[in-house]
């Protein structure tokens, strides 16, 4: 769409009276030409009474739809303004070309919604499997909360974000749940819109509607990814990571350990021991990311970087029943759980909850179905292990999918 146009002391007298239904008005000798080209709106108010147009409170806003040397053709009561008379005698009214609030609120706005980003133009896509991607853009970029809008499409085929978008260094990056998986060929294209206001990258306030972005494929960068696709009942330890060189199996048991079903970890009841698995990234400043379903609320999933063996790590713990608060940042030193940060979040049961840990230096930062919490630790700095940790208290098991681990 295209703004109104406008023109400087745009203002003009209207040469005889007319009521609340009329729509061809008549100015004065030479004063069409005052006016900007069609269609614009102008404010019409008896100017003999009233200099101040707002004070006039048969004041209106017509919208001017065509226009004949000094015959405008009109829209009367527009801008939620009643259309009224305006014929009282030896009054003299006259109508201005000036800002409204339609240009500001609506016609600005829709504009700008419209137009192409100049920033946002390239990203990388990383493949973790045949439908989780991640993308990563060449610029940062700001909202409440993290939170965006994010559209990613596959040959025109839509997929969901899993995680909110996550900002690291001079970059932004989103992970993405595909709704079919990738193909050869196929071309991979970025949206963003702004879920509350503006979005805003390092070179100022950007835009509120972004264009598709073409990104390529790049698979170098992914450290570890087991989306569990094996035969049921197939042990931890002895399945095969979709990249990576395999689980260890830190704490519990062989008896009722965790097994794949249905493509997903599932830890059936064991009420003796949790159990706790580790793979070797190879570098400590990753970002670990999986999916977690909770069958009851005495279960819990929690997700594990920088760990050394079963006794040292940083993990994100999530359990309905977890004290002192459902979602905490814990760190395991010698075999102790320190809480170093927790919030509240209600915990569904059935659900999937989507975890993300970061760890970067000493910033730790998680996101949790779009919840996210950033603190500092040192602790256990230079460990290179991954992995998760699950209980399932009663009833059917808990499960782990779609865990990744890329380079922070």
């Amino acid at each position: 769409m295209a703004l109104d146009l406008f023109k400087n002391f745009a203002k003009v007298t209207v040469s005889t009276g007319y009521d609340a239904a009329a729509t061809s008005v008549v100015l004065a000798s030479g004063h069409g030409m005052r006016l900007p080209a069609v269609p614009f709106n102008v404010t019409w108010w008896n100017s003999t009474d009233y200099p101040d147009p707002t004070d006039d409170p048969n004041v209106e806003i017509v919208r001017v739809t065509a226009m004949s040397v000094d015959t405008l053709t009109v829209t009367r009561g527009q801008e939620s303004i009643t259309a009224t008379t305006k014929n009282t005698a030896s009054k003299t009214y006259k109508m201005i070309a000036g800002l409204s609030a339609k240009t500001v609120n609506t016609d600005i706005p829709a504009l700008i919604g419209g137009m192409d980003h100049p920033v946002l133009a390239s990203a990388e896509i990383g493949l973790l499997s045949s439908t989780i991607v991640v993308a990563t853009f060449d610029e940062v970029v700001k909202a409440p909360d993290y939170k965006l809008g994010v559209t990613i499409k596959v040959d025109a085929v839509a997929a969901t974000i899993s995680t909110a978008a996550r900002n690291e260094g001079n970059k932004t990056q989103v992970r993405f749940t595909l709704s079919a998986p990738v193909g050869a060929g196929d071309v991979v294209t970025i949206s963003y819109v702004a879920v509350d206001g503006f979005i805003e990258n390092q070179y100022g306030i950007g835009l509120e509607d972004l264009t598709d972005a073409a990104v390529t494929n790049n698979t170098s960068s992914i450290l570890l990814v087991d989306n569990f696709t094996d035969a049921d009942g197939t042990a931890l330890p002895s399945h095969t990571m979709d990249t990576g060189a395999g689980w260890t199996r830190v704490e519990g048991t062989a008896t009722n350990q965790a097994t794949i079903q249905g493509n997903k970890l599932a830890n059936f009841v064991d009420a003796a021991s949790a159990y706790c698995y580790l793979a070797e990234s190879g570098q400590a400043n990753v970002e670990a990311s999986m999916t977690g379903v909770f069958l009851t609320t005495s279960d819990f999933v929690e997700l594990i970087v920088r760990a050394t063996d079963a006794s040292n790590y940083i993990k994100l713990s999530l359990s309905a029943s977890g004290s002192p608060v459902p979602l905490r940042i814990v760190k395991r030193e010698a075999g102790t759980d320190t809480v170093l940060h927790g919030v509240a979040f209600t915990v569904t049961a059935g659900v999937p909850h989507n975890f993300t840990l970061t760890a970067n230096g000493s910033t730790l930062d998680i996101d949790i179905n779009g919840t996210p919490l950033s603190i500092s630790s040192t602790f256990n700095q230079t460990a290179t292990k991954c992995g998760f940790r699950i209980y399932t208290g009663t009833g059917s098991p808990s499960t782990v999918d779609n865990f990744s681990v890329i380079p922070a």
